[in-house]
């Protein structure tokens, strides 16, 4: 969880609404949620993506609560077509990740707009979810990786 926390804190090097909008700012919470809710829902469970989100929220400066309220949407979907996506292999659910990336990413962008009561450029928003898609091909080889010494004990 350190890992995660550092990652997502490192990522967000500005804060308030003009940088989210601004700037390139992956979602960054949204990764290993979207990773473990797939391959092992327990070990991150619902409560530690509201803990993070809500550090995430603290330091990105987004509204409060809504970077977590996206990532247990996302969760939930996801824990649901667990048993459908498992069938898949492996390469396939990576690759599957852009959908459940850009539809956080979107609905993020969605909650500001509204929480703004103006509508944001979208083009930062769809930029945010490509970086998001890249960083997380890079994460998917990490937390396989974890999940191979955390079965090998």
């Amino acid at each position: 969880y350190g890992v995660i926390l550092f990652l997502a804190l490192s990522m967000m090097a500005k804060s308030g609404w003009s940088a989210y909008v601004d700037g390139l700012k992956p979602f960054i919470l949204v990764l290993p949620v979207i990773f473990f809710a797939v391959y092992r829902p327990t070990f991150f469970p619902p409560m530690m993506v509201l803990a993070l989100g809500l550090v995430m929220d603290l330091f990105i400066g987004v509204p409060f609560g809504l970077s977590p309220l996206v990532a247990l949407i996302i969760y939930f979907i996801l824990s649901r077509l667990l048993t459908q996506l498992l069938d898949f292999p492996p390469v396939f659910l990576v690759g599957l990740a852009v959908v459940p990336i850009t539809a956080a990413e979107m609905l993020r962008w969605l909650g500001v707009s509204l929480l703004s009561a103006e509508v944001q450029p979208l083009l930062p928003a769809f930029f945010a979810a490509a970086w998001s898609c890249a960083i997380y091909f890079c994460l998917a080889l990490v937390f396989h990786a974890v999940l191979r010494l955390i079965s090998a004990r």
